[in-house]
């Protein structure tokens, strides 16, 4: 009887310490799993402060063309206000060397709808 009494008993502390076994191999699993988030949160993080920088580079590219732009229009129109009271013959005022500078195509003047009909007015050799 008495070793049927300590049979019993290492066979519960055998069943404990698998169970703490499984536990702690359970504990490791989840510290490794942890471990690889983490790694994965730290490159994840570098992407994205490497994403905004790019991102700051592109905004500033835009706001750059923008302005480009803004001042391109201004002189064209600069140029425009100044060559409607020159216009005397093909080739002579600026207005026809802005036109033979953009090479005289009308999808250059598309960003100016507004002025397009002026514009071909302003360009078009006239034989009076």
């Amino acid at each position: 009887m008495r070793q049927a009494i300590m049979q019993k008993f290492q066979l519960k502390q055998l069943q404990t310490l698998m169970t703490i076994k499984d536990r702690i191999l359970h504990k490791i699993q989840e510290k490794a799993e942890v471990e690889e988030i983490n790694k994965k949160n730290v490159e994840l993080e570098e992407q994205m402060k490497q994403l905004c920088g790019e991102v700051e580079i592109w905004q500033q590219r835009a706001k750059y063309n923008e302005n480009m732009i803004v001042s391109l229009k201004f002189h064209l129109q600069q140029v425009l206000a100044q060559g409607r009271g020159s216009r005397e013959g093909c080739g002579d005022s600026e207005v026809d060397e802005a036109a033979s500078f953009c090479k005289g195509g009308d999808a250059n003047y598309q960003l100016l709808s507004k002025e397009k009909k002026e514009i071909k007015a302003l360009l078009t050799c006239s034989s009076s």
